[in-house]
């Protein structure tokens, strides 16, 4: 490894590095055939840790017969970097059904208490006080119906993050929270 320290960025010697061992592996002259397209595939990486990126290529070319993109191993990336906490669409409503419930008294407890993927989904604490005035049937519906839509477009949204560079993920992150944040109205329409 060149001057390599756990914890630190990638520098352009390693990135080259591992340049050096895709083109050995996919013999393709057109893959990453000059400087510019270096610099364009290093602006990609240069925020990851070395040993992070090295174990997802290892993997793509493990796994993959041709040679890769910028996306395809930003994904493998991602994979390895994200922790699936394995929540399912039902554990997550269960959540959110025991906040809607307790919610009159405490909203703003309640949504605090949620996974940060339940409370993207929900939107606010108030919508939990809202949907707690309804009649259990349309809770059990509209409202179910809905979440399940808002809880699976964050988690893409999660996932799609999870796969950017750190510092195109921060710059993202710092726009749409300035904008607007999705969320369920107490009708359990989307606003999005």
């Amino acid at each position: 490894m060149i001057g390599y320290k756990d914890g630190e960025v990638m520098t352009r010697e390693q990135f080259g590095v591992l340049v050096k061992g895709m083109k050995a592996v996919y013999g393709d002259p057109k893959f990453i055939p000059d400087k510019d397209a270096f610099d364009v595939w290093f602006s990609f990486f240069a925020d990851e840790d070395y040993m992070v990126v090295q174990g997802a290529i290892q993997k793509y070319m493990a796994t993959n017969e041709y040679p890769p993109t910028v996306a395809g191993i930003r994904k493998i990336l991602a994979q390895m970097t994200t922790v699936d906490d394995g929540m399912s669409e039902g554990y997550a409503w269960s959540l959110v059904y025991k906040a809607i419930c307790n919610a009159n008294y405490g909203a703003q407890k309640e949504f605090d208490s949620l996974p940060e993927v339940c409370q993207i989904a929900v939107g606010r604490p108030e919508n939990l006080r809202e949907w707690a005035m309804l009649d259990s049937q349309e809770v059990g519906t509209v409202i179910h119906s809905n979440f399940l839509r808002s809880f699976r477009n964050a988690k893409k949204r999660q996932d799609e993050l999870a796969a950017l560079p750190c510092q195109m993920r921060e710059q993202i992150l710092k726009i749409t929270s300035a904008t607007h944040t999705p969320m369920i109205d107490k009708g359990g329409d989307i606003d999005g």
